[in-house]
């Protein structure tokens, strides 16, 4: 991790957030989105591990949709109730959850074992929550206040994008069930 990430110069972060979102907006493919989110976070917050976890309505359960630190196999197989863990915790409370020592917390969920800090902020579209974004470090207390309101501006315009890249994919796969076969879509 780069220790100079929190005692940079601030950057402007109505500039930021102005860029972030035309960066977000610019994509209506999903993976591409998450994708590009991680990397304007990343030059905020020098985080080792990020996830976007979205919420499976049906079952209520977040799943990890992208990841970045996380090997494979735990990205797959992870599944957090609400409620469960900081993720499943700031999706039902609806609020950014900063914990700064996971290892004197029970709500941690154990899944990588060198990890100390965590801040998880849910995705809220029209009054509902549609996932959560999820960081952590190696080292105790490493995310700050800060860190913790950009983020909640980042998760506000990325829940925007998430629902527009979905609703464009659910009108494209409605456009392909109505077009005759050999008709292209228009």
């Amino acid at each position: 991790m780069n220790p100079t990430a929190q005692t940079s110069p601030p950057l402007n972060v109505e500039d930021l957030l102005v860029e972030i979102a035309e960066v977000v907006n610019a994509t209506l493919d999903l993976d591409t989105l998450l994708k590009r989110t991680a990397e304007q976070v990343r030059r905020v917050i020098d985080y080792e591990i990020f996830s976007i976890l979205l919420l499976n309505e049906k079952t209520q359960e977040l799943r990890i949709r992208f990841a970045i630190g996380h090997p494979p196999e735990v990205a797959e197989r992870i599944r957090i109730k609400m409620g469960e863990g900081v993720t499943g915790l700031a999706a039902q409370q609806r609020e950014a959850l900063l914990v700064n020592d996971v290892t004197k917390s029970s709500l941690y969920i154990k899944d990588m074992a060198d990890v100390r800090s965590e801040l998880a902020v849910p995705l809220i579209i029209k009054n509902r929550v549609i996932g959560v974004i999820d960081i952590e470090a190696r080292e105790a207390g490493y995310f700050t206040e800060e860190h913790k309101r950009f983020l909640t501006l980042v998760a506000s315009r990325v829940a925007v994008a998430i629902e527009n890249a979905r609703l464009y994919t659910r009108l494209s796969r409605q456009a392909k069930q109505l077009t005759p076969p050999g008709q292209a879509a228009h």
